[in-house]
């Protein structure tokens, strides 16, 4: 009797990057590239010179993070992600941006 053999394939994910961060009132507009396959994106800030990062996930590649302390600068980053049933599989994380100091 032969044996079926299945090879599985891990979805690919394009990875998106940072292309703008514009600074504004207590706030930052984050514009990312559009990936290829991605369902979601997973934006991750801090403060410049902190350590601890925190996310928002969006559909759509631009983004509004509020709450942000005047006269800081921040950084950004994005991770593409595709979700397929229960699964969710995530591209490379992009290149860290800067913004200008939030006004």
């Amino acid at each position: 009797s032969k044996t079926a053999t299945f090879k599985i394939v891990a979805p690919t994910v394009k990875a998106s990057k940072v292309t703008k961060v514009v600074a504004g009132k207590k706030k930052a507009t984050v514009t990312l590239k559009k990936s290829a396959g991605a369902t979601s994106y997973k934006v991750f800030y801090k403060a410049k010179g902190t350590k601890k990062w925190s996310t928002k996930t969006v559909k759509k590649t631009k983004v509004t993070i509020k709450k942000l302390k005047k006269g800081k600068k921040y950084q950004f980053k994005v991770v593409a992600q595709k979700k397929i049933g229960k699964n969710t599989f995530a591209a490379k994380a992009s290149a860290v941006k800067t913004s200008k100091k939030i006004k």
